[in-house]
C-alpha cells in the first residue's frame, strides 16, 4: 500500500479498536481530540462527546459520527492486506480517518466529530448541540459512506424558502400566461 493508504488503514484500525459504542463514544472523543492536538490541530470541546477541529473559522464543515451499532465478535480489528475489518470500519470510522488525516495536514475546513448517530433522532447529539452552538457554515459534507456516490441528504433536512414566478393571463389564452404552480411543482420534483 502506498504510503497514505497505509496511514489511513493504521488510523481506521486505531479508531475500530477504540470501543464506542452509541452512549459511550467519550473515549473515542477525548482520543479523536488528543491525536489533533498533538498534531498542532485546533481543537473545541463542545461536550457530550462531540469535537470541533481544524480552521474552526472556514466555512466547509466536515461532519462525522463516532459511534457504532453495537459489537457482535467484529472488535479487535485488523488489516488483511488492503482492506481494514472490524467494528464500524465503513460507517464510519474509515471517514473519521480521514477527516483526523485532512486535520493534520491543514486542510481549509473544520471536521465535527459527533456521537449518538446510531440510534433514534431524538438521541442524537447534533440537534442539542446546534441549538447550543450553530454552526455558522457554508457547507456541512457529512463524510457518511455512500459507495462514492453524492447523496443530497439521507435522512438530512434543509430549511430553505422558495420563490416561484409566474406570469399573470386570461383564461381564454393560457399559453400566454406562466403558471407558478407549475414552476414550483418542476423544481420540486427535480430534487426528487
Amino acid at each position: 500500500m502506498p504510503d497514505l493508504a497505509e496511514r489511513l488503514a493504521a488510523r481506521t484500525l486505531e479508531l475500530v479498536d477504540i470501543a464506542s459504542e452509541s452512549r459511550d463514544e467519550e473515549p473515542l472523543a477525548a482520543h479523536v481530540a488528543a491525536v489533533l492536538r498533538e498534531g498542532g490541530v485546533a481543537v473545541r470541546d463542545l461536550g457530550d462527546s462531540c469535537v470541533l477541529a481544524g480552521d474552526l473559522a472556514a466555512p466547509l464543515v466536515l461532519a462525522g459520527h463516532l459511534d457504532t451499532v453495537p459489537a457482535q465478535g467484529n472488535r479487535p480489528g485488523r488489516i488483511d492486506g488492503t482492506r481494514v475489518h472490524g467494528l464500524g470500519t465503513s460507517d464510519m470510522k474509515g471517514a473519521l480517518a480521514v477527516m483526523i488525516e485532512l486535520a493534520l495536514a491543514r486542510a481549509p475546513f473544520r471536521c465535527l466529530f459527533f456521537g449518538r448517530e446510531e440510534l433514534p433522532a431524538q438521541e442524537s447529539a447534533l440537534a442539542p448541540l446546534l441549538a447550543r452552538e450553530p454552526l455558522d457554515a457554508e457547507l456541512v459534507v457529512m463524510m457518511e459512506p455512500t459507495a462514492c456516490e453524492l447523496h443530497a441528504g439521507c435522512l438530512g433536512n434543509i430549511n430553505a424558502t422558495w420563490t416561484f414566478a409566474g406570469r399573470s393571463g386570461h383564461s381564454a389564452r393560457p399559453w400566454d400566461a406562466e403558471n407558478a404552480i407549475e414552476h414550483a411543482a418542476a423544481g420540486v420534483l427535480a430534487l426528487a
